[in-house]
């Protein structure tokens, strides 16, 4: 697919389909993330693909609003990183998560996002700590977003996408 498409193809998706993804794809996804930058080349990130439904419904309550959605994912990634490696830690994971999102796109496949950084389970326990206990992630990794893909229960690309930029010129 030309990039221009999947730019112009690429919508948020929160309902999915039964279908599993495919081991190919799920290698692409891969693939993708293998070539994000990082800044400064150190590479602070960590992916988890979570195929399991069982813990993609328990990722699904890891905050209360902006997560339900996840229950209907085949398919899930975390995306996390070390802050010792880097201190632009959470940009490198959201360029990360901009490559995998896109590549879903590529793929025919659709997804959306979930903050988790700053977000919380319940009241005395944050999503990350929820999500960092769940998948039994090392305590020093900080947890930034995830991403729920699998094949659209309906056709996006049908309808009307609203576009927004402020593009200015200067000099």
């Amino acid at each position: 697919m030309d990039l221009n498409d999947v730019f112009r193809q690429r919508q948020s998706v929160r309902n999915f389909t039964n279908q599993p993804i495919e081991q190919n794809k799920i290698e692409a996804l891969k693939e993708a993330l293998r070539f994000a930058p990082s800044s400064k080349a150190k590479f602070p990130c960590q992916f988890y693909f979570v195929k399991d439904p069982v813990i993609i419904s328990q990722l699904a309550q890891s905050k209360p609003h902006g997560a339900t959605f996840l229950e209907k994912a085949p398919f899930a990634i975390v995306f996390a990183a070390d802050p010792e490696i880097s201190d632009v830690w959470i940009e490198d994971t959201s360029i990360a998560a901009t490559y995998a999102m896109l590549q879903v796109t590529n793929l025919g496949l659709g997804s959306c996002w979930v903050q988790i950084r700053n977000r919380f389970y319940n009241e005395q326990t944050t999503s990350e700590d929820f999500i960092r206990s769940l998948l039994q992630i090392e305590y020093n990794m900080r947890i930034t977003s995830l991403l729920a893909v699998g094949y659209p229960a309906e056709n996006i690309n049908g309808g009307q996408k609203n576009i927004y930029a402020n593009i200015n010129h200067v000099g």
